[in-house]
C-alpha cells in the first residue's frame, strides 16, 4: 500500500504547498490571518507553562546562593 512519508518530506510538501498558494492567490491571506493568531496564542500559552517551571527547577537544582552567584 501507501507509505507515508517521513516528517522532513511532510513538511517540504507543506512550505512548498503554502508558497505556491501564496504566490498565486495572494488574497487568501486575509481568511488565514485568524488561525495564525489562534496557533501563536496556543504557542504562547503552552512555552510559559513550560519554561517557567525549568527555570524554577533549575535554580533549586543548583542548590545555594553560594553556586548560584557562581552562574
Amino acid at each position: 500500500m501507501f507509505k507515508k512519508p517521513n516528517l522532513l518530506v511532510q513538511i517540504l510538501i507543506v512550505a512548498i504547498l503554502g508558497i505556491a498558494v501564496g504566490y498565486f492567490f495572494p488574497g487568501i491571506s486575509s481568511h488565514f490571518g485568524m488561525l495564525g493568531d489562534l496557533f501563536m496564542n496556543l504557542i504562547q500559552m503552552l512555552v510559559v507553562p513550560l519554561v517557567f517551571p525549568l527555570i524554577v527547577l533549575s535554580v533549586v537544582e543548583i542548590g545555594g546562593g553560594n553556586q548560584l552567584g557562581k552562574v
